[in-house]
């Protein structure tokens, strides 16, 4: 698992979360890797027997749900791309969906609907009939 995101913690200033190396770097002096280290006091031993492993147990839980976190901040950031996209996509259906209403409603006014068939329209042809002529 790679070591970023990860927190960073100042004795005075909110925690922060560091994306990469850079972003840390950034911070200036003063910020250490647990709330303890920015108030300037010693990691303690972990205790010995069950208190112990409790103690690593609640070290590993809490890794897991930073990691936790930072996946749902991923996830909502994602959803909210999608539903963009979405409204997007609605917006241009609607927009279509405009168009087509206008040429319909157009064709209606005119009382008829356009005709798009070349063996209907008006001084048309077809090769029947113009072999037809040819031949007289």
């Amino acid at each position: 698992m790679s070591e970023y995101p990860k927190w960073k913690y100042h004795k005075s200033d909110e925690p922060c979360l560091c994306a990469t190396k850079d972003d840390e770097d950034a911070l200036g002096k003063g910020w250490a890797d647990s709330p303890r280290e920015a108030k300037g006091l010693k990691k303690s031993a972990p205790p010995a027997g069950a208190a112990g492993e409790l103690a690593k147990t609640l070290e590993k839980v809490t890794a897991t749900l930073k990691d936790t976190e930072l996946q749902v901040v991923d996830l909502q950031e994602q959803l909210e791309k999608a539903e963009d996209h979405i409204d997007t996509l609605e917006s241009t259906i609607d927009d279509l969906r405009q168009e087509l209403d206008l040429s319909v409603n157009e064709d209606a006014k005119e009382g008829t609907a356009k005709n798009t068939n070349p063996a209907t329209k008006k001084g048309f042809k077809s090769n029947d009939e113009k072999s037809k002529t040819a031949k007289k």
